[in-house]
């Protein structure tokens, strides 16, 4: 286990959070730029996803970065883009979503714990709300990624279920 210095009280979290959830990952620390970060594989519904976890002691900042594994095809880009949006605008979350071209789907949530006494919780409850994103939205963002489906048909199917429930 790695060994935190006094002063990196967000790296602590970061390494406590770690111990609570049983991760193996070893926490990386650049005490002179006081910051610190890990990197881990999880799943979300059986699908793989890269988690990242960084402090900011400076700016007393926690960060938590998810990233699907399915490629967004650069003719899909505009497409994703609108997806993200589109989720963002929708879904009330702690973090949004975005699409990254030649890479996936990422889910980013910052928590400003300045003049707080965080715990390691703030991490669970950001990495809770990414992983809520994902199940929920990761079937549209599959068939987007495939080209079954544009955002506009996700999004007119979601209000097609929400207006026939009412």
């Amino acid at each position: 286990m790695t060994t935190i210095p006094q002063d990196m009280k967000l790296a602590g979290l970061i390494q406590q959070w770690l111990e609570q959830m049983h991760l193996k990952a070893e926490i990386q620390l650049n005490p002179e730029g006081g910051t610190s970060a890990v990197e881990t594989p999880c799943e979300v519904a059986g699908e793989p996803y890269r988690l990242f976890v960084e402090a900011d002691e400076k700016r007393q900042w926690l960060s938590l970065y998810m990233y699907g594994e399915k490629p967004i095809p650069e003719e899909r880009y505009d497409e994703a883009c609108k997806l993200a949006n589109g989720i963002n605008l929708r879904f009330l979350s702690l973090g949004r979503m975005a699409a990254i071209a030649g890479k996936g789907f990422q889910y980013m949530a910052l928590a400003d714990v300045d003049g707080s006494v965080p715990s390691a919780a703030v991490i669970k409850n950001m990495l809770d709300a990414g992983t809520h994103a994902f199940k929920l939205w990761a079937g549209a963002m599959g068939e987007l990624i495939a080209g079954d489906k544009s955002a506009e048909q996700v999004f007119a199917e979601i209000e097609k279920g929400a207006a026939a429930t009412q």
